[in-house]
């Protein structure tokens, strides 16, 4: 008898192959209300997350967001506003069609759950009922997204 293949030893999930705890530092999600503009203060390495963090530091505090292909430290995002910029933190109905988006949200103010993982994007390609509505999504992912945060951009990928 042989030894497993790599997928297979993966998909078992043994030590080997599981991220420590400890490295999870870092809690990535938007605050519930964000309004006004923030700045990059660093970007971060995080060996969690397969995309690297931004510490963005607004009014109320500081967050981590994933960073996107081009983020600078002092860069700055505005927040729930209308300028269509890479970064910016977004109504998706305020979204035009075939914008690159990641960070979606579930349910309004739940911070981004999906498209988080590096390189991955999604498009904002149809509207309906007045929704916009962006692919890589399941159908019944898709309702009533209208009112939901999402930030611009494709997600950076480790060199």
């Amino acid at each position: 008898m042989g030894k497993r293949i790599i997928s297979q030893a993966r998909g078992k999930g043994g030590f080997t192959y599981r991220v420590k705890r400890k490295a999870f530092v870092y809690r990535v999600k938007y605050p519930k209300e964000l309004k006004g503009y923030g700045t990059v203060i660093n970007l971060i390495n995080s060996p969690a997350h397969s995309a690297p963090l931004a510490r963005i530091r607004y009014d109320k505090g500081a967050f981590y967001i994933p960073a996107f292909k081009g983020m600078v430290e002092g860069q700055k995002i505005s927040f729930g506003g209308n300028e269509i910029k890479e970064g910016n933190i977004l109504r998706l109905g305020d979204i035009p069609i075939k914008t690159f988006v990641y960070g979606i949200e579930s349910k309004p103010g739940d911070g981004g759950v999906f498209i988080k993982a590096a390189g991955s994007f999604a498009t904002v390609n149809r509207w309906e009922n007045g929704q916009s509505k962006p692919s890589k999504l399941a159908k019944a992912q898709l309702d009533a997204f209208c009112n939901k945060m999402v930030e611009k951009g494709k997600l950076k990928k480790y060199i």
